[in-house]
């Protein structure tokens, strides 16, 4: 189940954006947010 639910949070364009901007480093929520024009609440749901 694990590995169909890893393909499905990866199959959406901005998680995949997410990981390829942490990848140089951490951010916030909040930081992540700024960047894609969300709030850092829903940073936290994705």
């Amino acid at each position: 189940m694990i590995f169909a639910e890893t393909f499905s949070a990866l199959s959406d364009p901005v998680r995949r954006n997410i990981l390829i901007l942490l990848r140089s480093g951490r951010l916030s929520a909040g930081e992540i947010g700024k960047r894609f024009n969300i709030t850092g609440a829903a940073i936290r749901i994705i």
